[in-house]
């Protein structure tokens, strides 16, 4: 039998295979036998696992209002989500409160997978929405492929199907459920509908103020107030209003709106009168060179670009459960939309041969006004002329609808059959007109196209 010595400084370690013990050598030389060591493994036992037949605890899905005719949810109201065939994405007020913004394509673009904003009209209230590729847009002539709903109503304005954001009283919201492309939400849902349900006094019991400041001049408030009256009657109400100054000259932003909502409600049925208004105005921070930007980060390359929108509407919904199985539910609603614009430009008018007279493209083609007179030039021959273009659309929108909801089961399974035998909306629109057909163009000179109080620092 050999014996192996490994020295680490002064201590010695020898170790002696054995087939039943082991040998270890004291510091003394001395030889110590030592006990077997027997390795087992361990005991075998029964795995845990699940019954054969275990006992399973359903979790009842999330109920979901997905369709436009559908305002005043009562008890059993709604879809399954994993009964909708179309993908299907909510939120409630306690997101949007959670943005601290009253701008609802804020509370979109975070809490909605597949939804981007941009400012194309050069101000953060009139975005762009896009979701997988459409757009619902305030600019008239973009392409716009999605359909937004308010309590039922839908607020794709009558001219050009455009979506103004602004108009939407973000405080009142309740929830927002965006849908993709289903046939249920009618016109322009190729890309999906946005469906945005209000509060009530029903839903909201209390009082709320909220107020809030930022950099570039930004104040914003809102107030609420719900009450539910006897168990059948509710009010609700909603203010609000913002001021920015905007990150460049002329870029003011200013929003006012009102919500409010009456309703009545008993064991079978739930009755609705909302109403809203609001009075928007925007100025522009439109492209400017980037020579121009060089030299004050704050200037416009042409002024005014400005839009003031209002609206003002009235909404009556219900909802009657004619049977245990069978529901009726309809409504009807009346808006007037207004939205007037100023668009600052270059132009092509330029002096005539005579330099007191207008002429257009040449100095032989006379600028003529509304009256069919050629148009004087008041301005000095060193003046840069421009045009402010001016257009204004009024629209007035009414529509009526009625839906059945019938529950009863088909074949032995859940069946959820709407019929829809009327929805009759209508729309009577005063289009835009160019503003050479409206008034005569406005002339400036470079100097004049910025407010004596906010001179830009070039």
């Amino acid at each position: 039998m050999g014996t192996r010595f490994l020295l680490i400084g002064t201590v010695s370690i020898c170790l002696i295979p054995g087939s039943d013990g082991a040998q270890a050598q004291s510091a003394t030389g001395t030889t110590e036998v030592l006990p077997a060591i027997e390795v087992s493994p361990p005991p075998t036992s029964a795995k845990p696992g699940q019954a054969r037949n275990p006992r399973r605890v359903a979790q009842p899905p999330r109920r979901v209002l997905v369709y436009p005719t559908a305002p005043t949810p009562i008890a059993g109201s709604g879809m399954d989500v994993d009964q909708v065939p179309a993908g299907i994405n909510a939120f409630g007020a306690a997101q949007i409160q959670r943005t601290g913004s009253l701008n609802i394509t804020d509370a979109l673009q975070q809490n909605v997978p597949g939804i981007n904003t941009s400012d194309v009209a050069g101000n953060p209230f009139q975005p762009n929405v896009e979701f997988r590729g459409f757009v619902a847009s305030p600019v008239a002539g973009t392409p716009q492929g999605l359909a937004v709903y308010q309590n039922g109503m839908r607020i794709n304005e009558a001219f050009g199907d455009t979506v103004n954001w602004d108009l939407i009283p973000t405080t009142a919201i309740r929830s927002v459920t965006v849908v993709t492309n289903n046939p249920a939400f009618g016109l322009n849902a190729l890309g999906g509908a946005v469906n945005v349900q209000m509060k009530d006094g029903f839903s909201y019991h209390g009082a709320e103020i909220d107020t809030m400041g930022g950099s570039f001049g930004r104040i914003q408030g809102s107030a609420q107030w719900g009450k539910q009256i006897d168990n059948n009657y509710a009010v609700y109400g909603a203010l609000e209003g913002i001021h920015d100054n905007g990150y460049r000259n002329f870029g003011e932003s200013d929003v006012r709106r009102f919500y409010g909502d009456v309703g009545y409600r008993n064991d079978v049925s739930e009755f609705h009168l909302n109403m809203g208004v609001a009075d928007n105005k925007f100025g522009a921070a439109a492209t400017t060179p980037a020579e121009l930007l060089q030299q004050y980060w704050g200037a416009t390359y042409t002024t005014p670009q400005t839009s003031n929108n209002k609206v003002a509407y009235v909404n009556l919904t219900g909802k009657v459960e004619a049977t245990p199985t069978w529901t009726i539910e309809g409504g009807a609603h009346l808006r007037f939309f207004n939205q007037k614009t100023q668009d600052g430009n270059p132009t092509d008018v330029q002096p005539c041969a005579d330099p007191t007279l207008l002429c257009f493209g040449d100095d032989a083609t006379p600028a003529n006004g509304l009256n069919g007179a050629q148009l004087s030039n008041p301005f000095a021959a060193d003046a840069i002329l421009g045009e402010n273009d001016r257009t204004t659309t009024r629209s007035t929108t009414a529509g009526l609808s009625l839906q059945a909801t019938n529950t009863d089961q088909l074949f032995g399974h859940d069946n959820h059959l709407r019929l829809v035998p009327a929805s009759t909306p209508a729309s009577r629109i005063s289009p835009p007109a160019p503003s050479w057909e409206r008034s005569a163009r406005t002339m400036w000179s470079a100097a004049a196209a910025y407010s004596s109080d906010r001179p830009p620092a070039l």
